[in-house]
């Protein structure tokens, strides 16, 4: 334990003269164990100084002996600042009166933090949930895998902030892709909800975000002018095959373009110029003709 104490404040942390050579160190008078350590370059970091009650055994009488000084880093300042460093030396300092030693629980708890990465926890997320609940499951999958897991793959899910989320967005709409960064935000908020749900996070960066420039289209599924349907029709001609006379076959049929891209030559009834859709691969699970 340090030989002098003193009563932090961030005034008093600040105007600390570094010593010449070695290190300074100062215990706390309000958190006995805190302890503020200074170097000769003027570093000032905050650490927590204790022994753990029945570490080094039990006295004839029955009475917990500590066992050696154990000195957990709580971080640099002015990073944490003086009532931080205090609240956490606290709840270290409680967990060391009730026999448990710090360490090992921060050990769990990095342990944890770092195999929750985005992407661990987005293959579970995958796994566990989309592929059970959604039918396009494979698109969230890639759309992950193109756009997010280059950028915030590796980071752990619980660091992740709002504006690392703004900043990929922001690359998104600055390339053109409005569309893509639209649906990357809805597939990370679903992500974090379902994290915040098995409290792997404690909340959803995503929540309350405001995008104004990923507004949905107005126009998206508008009816097309007879001068649009015309010029349409038109580019098709000059297309050439596939693409031609499918787009033709959308235009005159008012089908999606995966009900006509993914059909089976059994699906279409020739005699009865009908497409009949399974219900296996159509939106509202039944059949559609």
């Amino acid at each position: 334990m340090a030989a002098t104490r003193r009563r932090f404040t961030e005034q008093m942390v600040e105007r600390l003269r570094p010593p010449k050579e070695g290190r300074l160190e100062l215990g706390d008078d309000v958190v006995p164990g805190l302890v503020l350590r200074v170097t000769p370059r003027g570093a000032r970091s905050f650490s927590v100084i204790y022994k753990v009650p029945g570490e080094g055994g039990v006295s004839p009488n029955g009475r917990l002996l500590t066992g050696i000084q154990h000195r957990v880093t709580l971080g640099n300042w002015p990073a944490i600042g003086v009532v931080a460093a205090r609240e956490r030396a606290r709840e270290l300092l409680g967990s060391v009166t009730e026999g448990r030693d710090p360490r090992t629980e921060l050990l769990e708890a990095n342990l944890l933090r770092v195999s929750n990465t985005v992407e661990a926890v987005t293959r579970r997320f995958i796994e566990q949930d989309a592929q059970r609940t959604v039918a396009t499951w494979k698109k969230i999958e890639r759309c992950m895998e193109l756009h997010v897991l280059p950028e915030l793959g590796d980071r752990p899910i619980r660091e992740v902030r709002r504006a690392e989320v703004h900043e990929l967005l922001d690359t998104l709409v600055a390339q053109g892709r409005v569309g893509t960064a639209r649906e990357v935000r809805k597939h990370l908020s679903r992500l974090f909800n379902w994290a915040v749900d098995r409290e792997i996070i404690a909340d959803n960066p995503v929540n309350g975000m405001v995008r104004n420039d990923l507004v949905a289209n107005g126009e998206a599924g508008r009816a097309l002018s007879d001068d649009e349907i015309r010029a349409l029709w038109n580019a098709t001609l000059v297309m050439g095959y596939p693409f031609g006379p499918f787009y033709r076959l959308l235009l005159l049929t008012g089908q999606r373009r995966g009900e006509w891209a993914r059909a089976k030559r059994f699906e279409i009834d020739g005699d009865r110029r009908l497409l009949e859709i399974p219900a296996a691969r159509y939106k509202s699970s039944r059949d559609h003709v």
